[in-house]
């Protein structure tokens, strides 16, 4: 597939301190972001109306809407439960989809998910993040990517926005692992 290109609709899922300044310096930076979901609704209110996105009902409502979707949800379990194989899920109607993982998540985690998506029609890359809001909100995150390379190349366009500093890391889960070390190492 070819690299994306604004306006490409974008969802977000998990619009919390970081996926929320994730959205605004999309917007900022003349992507589309079409559609926002966060297991507390009311918290995506005025992040709407800053980006001019709908408050998607359901995660499949987020994938029909939007061509690439770019989580940042809490944790492990959070991860699986939008890309659940059954109920109400991301993977709904997902083929052709760009997933965007930005969660700090086990490797395994990120393998799984990826592996969800895959079995879905859908491309997936982990993007896992270094630094906090302000380098969220400004586009100079670090971002640690690993994934499938053809998928990678697709969503270049959109993480060179996001971030300063770029790397690709190669299989799944090698971005999860990296930044555990580095995490580990800077504490």
């Amino acid at each position: 597939m070819k690299p994306l290109k604004p306006p490409s609709r974008i969802g977000v899922v998990g619009t919390g301190r970081m996926g929320g300044n994730i959205a605004l310096r999309l917007n900022d930076t003349g992507w589309n972001v079409e559609a926002l979901y966060d297991a507390n609704p009311t918290s995506t209110n005025i992040l709407s109306e800053q980006v001019g996105a709908v408050i998607a009902a359901t995660l499949a409502d987020v994938t029909d809407l939007c061509e690439v979707i770019i989580t940042a949800v809490s944790d492990d379990a959070a991860t699986l439960a939008v890309f659940a194989e059954k109920g109400d899920s991301l993977l709904t109607g997902a083929k052709d989809k760009l997933f965007i993982n930005c969660a700090t998540l086990t490797p395994a985690v990120h393998v799984e998910a990826q592996r969800r998506a895959q079995a879905n029609g859908a491309q997936a890359i982990e993007a896992c993040m270094a630094g906090s809001m302000p380098q969220a909100r400004s586009g100079t995150l670090f971002l640690m990517c690993a994934g499938d390379k053809d998928a990678f190349e697709r969503a270049r366009p959109l993480l060179e926005v996001m971030s300063s500093e770029l790397l690709y890391l190669g299989a799944p889960g090698k971005a999860a692992e990296t930044k555990a070390l580095v995490n580990m190492l800077m504490n």
